[in-house]
């Protein structure tokens, strides 16, 4: 556990098993973090600001991050020019906000359980997802796009979208019947 995680060369590695567990903002703007390669809720877990940015590179070992800020209006900035890609992202803030910067994507699942997340309004920040869409909180689509480019069969749950594109090489994307997909 930390107060604010900044990488700004080196490398740094959660262990095999290790958490990181991020109680303010998380910046890597050289060098390399290696996150967690556990899928679960507590391995990843950040309670501010999210930025890969300069030269920085962000590694997801195929886990989970957990985004789960408590207070303020965190952003979300992947304009790394290396990797920066999430996995698997969870946003997880009751009553918050989530801002998105630039564009975000993400290799596997994106899952919304509390607070918002927004593309931000006058940028309308795309979201790139190849694996399935869950959402029990909120997502501002303002005038952004979202893509789902997977190569598998994507489930979307309850939404709606500005702009959707499907852009699947499986030809499939499940839209759950009890819940409706609406893009205005």
């Amino acid at each position: 556990t930390t107060g604010a995680l900044i990488v700004s060369g080196g490398t740094l590695t959660a262990s095999t098993g290790g958490d990181i567990d991020v109680n303010g903002n998380l910046t890597v703007s050289s060098g390399t973090l290696t996150a967690p390669s556990a899928q679960d809720d507590t391995s990843f877990t950040v309670a501010g600001n999210w930025e890969v940015s300069g030269t920085g590179i962000f590694t997801h070992s195929s886990g989970r991050v957990v985004l789960d800020a408590t207070s303020g209006t965190p952003t979300i900035i992947t304009s790394s020019s290396n990797s920066d890609d999430f996995y698997q992202l969870k946003v997880n803030g009751t009553s918050i906000t989530f801002t998105l910067e630039d564009e975000l994507v993400i290799l596997d699942d994106i899952t919304i359980t509390a607070g918002t997340l927004d593309v931000k309004s006058g940028e309308n920040n795309a979201l790139n997802v190849t694996g399935d869409w869950s959402n029990s909180g909120s997502f501002t689509e303002q005038s952004g796009t979202v893509t789902f480019d997977g190569a598998v069969a994507q489930t979307l749950t309850g939404e709606t979208f500005y702009n959707l594109t499907i852009n699947n090489s499986h030809a499939t994307a499940d839209v759950e019947s009890s819940a409706a997909v609406t893009v205005t």
